[in-house]
């Protein structure tokens, strides 16, 4: 999980005609996460906001996202 880079596959997601911002917060926030939307957008797009298992949550997010 390391070489995994949550902030980069997000932004590829969505560059490539994947989910939006909201969807993947939604999943994210399914999983258990509790940062607002604007605080997963920030982090995206380069803002540190996220820590430890927030982190986490969106890089499984991100997985389930991509395989669906």
């Amino acid at each position: 999980m390391s070489d995994f880079d949550p902030r980069l596959a997000a932004r590829a997601l969505i560059e490539s005609g994947g989910p939006t911002i909201p969807q993947i917060w939604l999943k994210y926030w399914a999983l258990g996460g509790t940062a607002d939307v604007m605080e997963l957008d920030a982090f995206i797009h380069g803002i540190p906001l996220l820590r430890g298992l927030e982190v986490e949550l969106l890089t499984l997010a991100l997985k389930e996202l991509s395989t669906e």
